[in-house]
This record gives C-alpha cells, sequence and structure tokens, in this order.
C-alpha cells in the first residue's frame, strides 16, 4: 500500500502536463474533440512504440512513417480549415494503424 501511494503521488505531478498538452492542442486545432482524438493516437502510438518496437528494421521505419503521416494530416486540416477533418482523422489513424500491424507481423 504505501507503495502504491507514493506511486500515485508522482503520476500527479503528470496531470497538469497533460491538462497543458490537451490546453494547447484545443487552441492549436479549434476543435476539442479533434485535438482529443489527436492527442489519445499519439499516445497509443506511444505506448505501441515502447512495446513493440524493438528491432532495428521497426525503430528506423515507424517514427519516419508516423511523422510524415501526421505531416499530411496537418497540412489537410490547415490547407482546408472548413474541410473534411473527421474523415482525414479517420484515414490518419486507419493508415498508422496499418502501419503498427505491418510492422508486428514483420519478422
Amino acid at each position: 500500500l504505501p507503495v502504491l501511494a507514493t506511486h500515485l503521488l508522482e503520476s500527479l505531478a503528470f496531470v497538469p502536463i497533460m491538462i497543458g498538452v490537451l490546453m494547447f492542442l484545443f487552441e492549436f486545432f479549434e476543435d476539442q474533440m479533434l485535438a482529443f482524438m489527436v492527442f489519445s493516437m499519439v499516445w497509443i502510438c506511444e505506448i505501441f512504440c515502447i512495446v513493440r518496437v524493438r528491432g532495428n528494421p521497426s525503430m528506423r521505419k515507424f517514427p519516419h512513417i508516423f511523422l510524415g503521416l501526421f505531416c499530411l494530416l496537418l497540412v489537410y486540416v490547415y490547407s482546408f480549415p472548413l474541410g473534411f477533418t473527421y474523415v482525414a482523422f479517420s484515414a490518419w489513424v486507419w493508415s498508422v494503424l496499418a502501419i503498427m500491424m505491418y510492422l508486428k507481423l514483420e519478422p
């Protein structure tokens, strides 16, 4: 129980950081739902990197592909502010998930 309490207290230091990042994204995307979904997807990709991206080919491929796809999403969102941002987000999510599955199944 003391270890759990210590861990919880140490984890509370990250709460203001997470709230600050979300507030920045809310202003950056001007759409709270899109900002939260982007934040969640980036977090999922970080967890994927921690858990699965261990081999040398994966370490070279995934960050660059993820960055490229994320930049394409940002270019679309800011080039067409009244466009289909949720459709673009869905395409980005499915592309990233396809890359994750490819790297997961790669020998």
